[in-house]
């Protein structure tokens, strides 16, 4: 099983388990919450060589797909 539906490329993966990583240290969930969670927030695949997504923290993700893009 893969762990990131939409991560295309090795560095979209180590992004998607950096944002994993502070999802479970800010909120005590379970790892496969966390994978459950960033693979429910990203509807299609990260592009190949360039995404704007990168250009946000580990911490602005992880509160993001926990909390909804509403509550920031």
């Amino acid at each position: 099983m893969k762990k990131f539906r939409y991560a295309t490329t090795e560095e979209a993966r180590e992004f998607c388990e950096g944002i994993m990583i502070e999802m479970i240290k800010l909120f005590n969930i379970s790892e496969e919450e966390a994978w459950g969670r960033v693979n429910d927030f990203w509807k299609s695949p990260f592009k190949e060589d360039y995404d704007i997504s990168y250009h946000e923290t580990f911490n602005y993700w992880a509160n993001t797909i926990y909390f909804g893009k509403e509550a920031r």
